[in-house]
């Protein structure tokens, strides 16, 4: 005798796993449906990143591209972003499958990628093409990034010479390191 299958399908794999925040800016998104009783209909699998439809009925859409592949009675759909994500973006995702009995499963998750921007010299004085600048001229550097910066991370050489490293002046050289937004700072460099 057949029985009813009232299970929905199981989801037994997600990229990035649930939480994860440290993920790359060009990660593909992954999730595996299995059904233990009928299988998964494959039309009804179904993927939204970030609000927009990245899979349905056993394709890609616009934006993304990807691969949907067998696994004894499921799917596993892989779906990549044509653009990289932000830096520092949280994304939802959303999976939904029906098995053949039209039992459904919908999976949420989320996850957040990195900071992959290295800091940026916003300032810089005297400016990288200037001519006949004094010998004791200050050099003035701004560094910002969307984290902040680590101080310790900044190391400037003036002449070959190590000005600055290590969240320190060096040896003939002093001047001021300053806070100035979220982490950002700003360095003032004399010629001792």
């Amino acid at each position: 005798t057949n029985r009813p299958d009232m299970a929905p399908p199981t989801v037994t794999l997600l990229i990035p796993p649930i939480g994860t925040s440290n993920a790359a800016t060009n990660v593909n998104i992954v999730a595996r449906f299995n059904d233990d009783f009928y299988g998964v209909n494959s039309n009804s699998v179904a993927v939204r990143v970030a609000g927009t439809i990245a899979w349905t009925n056993g394709a890609p859409q616009a934006g993304y591209t990807g691969s949907m592949i067998r696994t004894n009675l499921g799917f596993r759909v892989t779906v990549d972003k044509t653009t990289s994500f932000a830096n520092l973006q949280s994304v939802t995702c959303r999976a939904t499958a029906f098995d053949l009995a039209n039992n459904a499963r919908v999976t949420n998750w989320f996850f957040r990628t990195r900071d992959s921007a290295v800091p940026t010299a916003v300032f810089v004085s005297p400016g990288p093409s200037a001519v006949n600048v004094a010998t004791n001229a200050v050099i003035v550097l701004q560094f910002e990034d969307a984290t902040g910066v680590v101080s310790n991370s900044i190391r400037v050489s003036v002449a070959s010479a190590t000005a600055f490293s290590n969240g320190a002046f060096r040896a003939g050289f002093s001047g001021t390191i300053t806070r100035t937004n979220a982490g950002n700072f700003r360095l003032s460099i004399d010629r001792s």
